[in-house]
């Protein structure tokens, strides 16, 4: 599904395949949001937390292993974490922003994972730099490039902090797809993306292959 890596330059996601990642994107989008709107926060966001339902490849988030919430009975408040071993983070790079998952470090992280379904690469894992030399790129706010038909320039300002809240990136990322052409189904579907074509041209090799 990915361009062959060249020299300095990361793969990206085919055309062919993107409209499925603008899918995703807006998938994710929704999920953050429902939990965002009963004050909880997802924490650590990943493609290990994600589950891709069948056939239509809907994608949901499973697990909130990492949530952070109020209880309704105690009135406690659970903050959350992350117990993942990753540098490009910002719950793990305490002189970046709070230490302590927000619905803000929510958004910073799903810039992370569109990042890696667009080029296969989680953020700075690409040419095996050092953990400290990636947190440090945080801190100076030295971002990966992404163009804006990878929706670059979101993830962009997803990593700057620059959206108030879910509602804001999701007005930002549907008025991109639609700038783009597409048109929207209900609240979260692109029209005219099917999961069937994916899997009509893996039938198409397999027989070809045989």
């Amino acid at each position: 599904m990915y361009s062959e890596p060249a020299e300095g330059v990361l793969p990206r996601i085919l055309p062919r395949y993107r409209p499925r990642i603008y899918q995703w994107a807006l998938h994710l989008v929704s999920g953050l949001s429902f939990l965002h709107s009963h004050s909880v926060i997802f924490g650590d966001l990943r493609a290990e937390t994600c589950w891709l339902s069948s056939p239509s490849l809907a994608l949901s988030l499973v697990g909130f292993l990492d949530a952070g919430y109020r209880a309704a009975t105690s009135g406690m408040q659970y903050n959350g974490g992350s117990m993942r071993d990753e540098s490009f983070h910002p719950c793990h790079v305490s002189r970046f922003e709070s230490v302590v998952p927000t619905m803000q470090t929510d958004l910073f992280l799903w810039g992370c994972l569109i990042y890696e379904l667009m080029t296969s690469f989680w953020p700075r894992h690409e040419r095996g730099r050092q953990r400290g030399e990636i947190k440090q790129m945080i801190v100076r706010r030295e971002w990966p490039a992404l163009e804006r038909e990878y929706l670059g320039e979101i993830v962009r300002r997803c990593w700057e902090y620059g959206y108030q809240d879910i509602a804001s990136l999701k007005r930002d990322l549907i008025t991109f797809l639609m700038n783009e052409g597409w048109e929207m189904e209900g609240e979260d579907e692109l029209s005219g993306v099917w999961a069937d074509e994916l899997f009509q041209e893996k039938n198409y090799y397999s027989s070809h292959d045989t």
